[in-house]
This record gives structure tokens, C-alpha cells and sequence, in this order.
């Protein structure tokens, strides 16, 4: 395997990733053409692979808590 490619697990799958994500697969190709969603890898022909590492980045670059002050 050369230096560079990432292990064959970390690889996954457009609808894995949607799963992930919580959007549907339509969502997912949606924030791609619009240049919004995680990194996406065309591979040969229609195989699309998303890096699990990447998703998860995603994720969390995209996470925002709100803390509110509870008034009793």
C-alpha cells in the first residue's frame, strides 16, 4: 500500500455516510454539488467512497451547542 492511501476501513460508503450524518443519500449529493458537504472521492465509474475521518471532521466543524441559562 503507498505511504499516502488510507487503510481500506477507513473508506466509507455514500450511504454509510449519510447514515452517519443523519441525511439521506439526496441531502449528501446535494451538499456536494453545492461544494458544502465532507470530501467526496469518485473513484471508478459511480463509486463514490467518503473517509470516515473526513466525515467525522466534518461533523464536528459543523456542531454547535447552545447553552442556555435555565430560569426556575
Amino acid at each position: 500500500m503507498p505511504a499516502n492511501a488510507a487503510p481500506v476501513d477507513d473508506w466509507i460508503t455514500a450511504t454509510s455516510a449519510a447514515a452517519r450524518l443523519g441525511v439521506t443519500q439526496r441531502t449528501l449529493r446535494n451538499l456536494e454539488l453545492k461544494g458544502e458537504g465532507p470530501p467526496v472521492y469518485r473513484l471508478i465509474g459511480r463509486t463514490v467512497r467518503y473517509r470516515l475521518s473526513e466525515v467525522d471532521a466534518w461533523i464536528s466543524s459543523r456542531a454547535s451547542f447552545q447553552v442556555s441559562a435555565r430560569q426556575d
